[in-house]
């Protein structure tokens, strides 16, 4: 990943529960728990209210992202950790959603950043080098993991 800045915050908007999110993660070389639960709080199955703790590696490239426009800017996140019985069901409506998500071990986030080209996104990512990134232009949103380096 490129420069390691001493502070990260991650500002963040889900789309499907309105809430709104501005937290301070990670401060001069430590994760700082209360964020981290506080994101793993937001990014939870809002459908079965399920919180599972998040690979902070997400958290960081999401960072990474993030500064690729105005940062005073909420990503918006459209899904983040899914429970097996979720993916299940999406899946079983969409065929498109992968059997083995990443989202069910939290280690994904689909996310836009209004202000910033998915396609601009997408790139970033694929230059970080790190785990898997999907691109969904017709949706436009993008699609972060901390899996193997892949990309769809």
């Amino acid at each position: 990943m490129a420069s390691a800045p001493s502070r990260r915050v991650l500002k963040l908007h889900n789309k499907n529960t309105d809430e709104i999110l501005n937290a301070e993660y990670f401060i001069d070389g430590w994760y700082h728990p209360d964020a981290i639960a506080r994101l793993n709080h937001f990014l939870r199955d809002w459908r079965e209210d399920a919180v599972e703790d998040f690979d902070v590696g997400v958290f960081d490239i999401l960072h990474t992202l993030h500064r690729e426009g105005n940062p005073q800017e909420p990503l918006q996140v459209i899904s983040g950790y899914r429970t097996p019985r979720t993916n299940s069901r999406l899946r079983s409506s969409n065929p498109a959603v992968a059997s083995n998500s990443y989202h069910t071990r939290a280690m994904a986030v689909d996310f836009r950043f209004p202000g910033v080209s998915t396609r601009h996104l997408r790139d970033r990512a694929l230059e970080l080098g790190v785990g898997g990134v999907g691109y969904y232009g017709r949706s436009n949103f993008l699609h972060v993991d901390t899996g193997p380096v892949r990309n769809w």
